[in-house]
């Protein structure tokens, strides 16, 4: 081995309160440049640590901070040591490693950071990290591999992301992959090189950032589905415009805002060319802080549902009947809990009940009235075409 560590892996300082940390001497540790290096810590005396694997192709050593050199090989082995004293230990692997595998379940308490991903082999990120809720930094030019899916899902010390995805241009899972971790600032270009990425789904849901990045998906064009993408990001104020520009394959934009409770603006034509997108299920539901339904919001879409899309919202204002209603079958607690006013949501009425919409569907317009033409047009979607519409009119 090329890389320097305490010889049989001594203690060499505590803190106060008698933590081992266990370090290199002289300039810091060195190390192949195709290993996979991680730190992890123990809290006990005589602590196993394991690093969960899953399937076959392993052809590897590990060496445990310099305490022991293993060599481990073939289908899903135990690879494991026992640490006498508590503390912070770096582990380095080189060789064929195919897969981490921690898959929130036993020892995901003991990561504490990545620190190179070197080249052993790595065919899948699926689940690598999901649950090691004391990860807190990962080393950039992550794995080139497909599936990213759940990677670092419950990850919620996570907050140090730069660089992860520099080079990952086969992926095309991201689905939940930094769900519920606590990203503060997703850093411009993250996903330049992600040029095959498919799904987006809950990819950032549950996190801490109060921005956007404008090109966060400029160049991936491939997306499918932006459900959940942003749910629960409860620190967002404001949707940069054209962030989802050029991205004509989604069809799924359900959940994709919803419980974004500091989110207080659209950007009008924020979906403009997600042409293919037909479903809107709760895709602002529980936005307490917005106010206004953009214009020109689905205008280009063939939607078929919308059902609780602003629900317990705090829009006010907004003409959605400019919008396609030609194909939706659902638009049910569309704006339960919301108020429009009242020449909104006549101008929202008349235009709906202009287009050939479709018979049986149930409407809420939550507590807003209609009167005039408007209120003709209400009743009119509910004589001719047999709409259940719930409102104060």
């Amino acid at each position: 081995m090329t890389y320097s560590i305490p010889t049989g892996g001594r203690l060499i300082s505590s803190d106060v309160q008698g933590t081992a940390v266990i370090a290199a001497t002289g300039g810091g540790p060195s190390y192949p440049s195709d290993a996979f290096v991680m730190t992890v810590e123990t809290t006990t005396a005589s602590e196993t640590v394991q690093i969960p694997t899953t399937g076959a192709g392993y052809s590897c050593t590990v060496d445990w901070a310099g305490e022991s050199t293993d060599n481990y090989s073939g289908t899903a082995p135990t690879v494991s040591h026992v640490f006498a004293t508590a503390g912070q230990y770096q582990i380095v692997i080189t060789g064929t490693f195919p897969r981490v595998y921690y898959n929130d379940a036993a020892y995901r308490l003991q990561p504490i950071s990545v620190d190179q991903w070197g080249d052993v082999g790595i065919t899948s990120m699926s689940d690598a990290f999901e649950g090691c809720s004391n990860l807190v930094s990962v080393a950039a030019n992550g794995p080139n591999v497909a599936s990213w899916a759940r990677a670092f899902s419950k990850c919620s010390a996570l907050n140090a992301v730069t660089g992860l995805m520099d080079g990952v241009s086969a992926i095309t899972d991201g689905s939940n992959l930094f769900k519920n971790c606590a990203i503060s600032m997703i850093p411009t270009g993250f996903l330049d090189d992600c040029t095959a990425l498919g799904n987006a789904s809950a990819m950032f849901e549950g996190n801490d950032f109060a921005s956007i990045p404008p090109t966060l998906f400029a160049n991936c064009t491939t997306i499918t589905t932006l459900r959940s993408t942003f749910q629960s990001c409860s620190s967002l104020t404001a949707i940069p415009s054209g962030l989802f520009d050029g991205l004509t394959l989604v069809g799924d934009c359900s959940l994709t805002f919803s419980s974004c409770s500091a989110l207080v603006t659209i950007p009008s034509g924020l979906f403009g060319d997600c042409t293919l997108a037909t479903a809107f299920t709760n895709c602002f539901k529980n936005t307490s802080s917005l106010t206004a339904i953009p214009s020109g919001l689905l205008d280009n879409q063939a939607f078929t549902t919308v059902a609780s899309m602003f629900q317990s919202s705090g829009v006010t204002s907004g003409d959605f009947g400019t919008w396609d209603w030609t194909a939706c079958t659902n638009a049910n607690l569309f704006l339960s809990g919301c108020t429009i006013n009242t020449t909104d949501y006549n101008a929202s009425m008349i235009g709906i009940e202009a287009q050939a919409v479709q018979n049986g569907v149930s409407f809420h317009g939550g507590n807003s009235v209609a009167t005039g033409s408007g209120l003709t047009a209400r009743n009119d979607l509910v004589s001719d075409h047999s709409w259940t519409i719930t409102d104060n009119s």
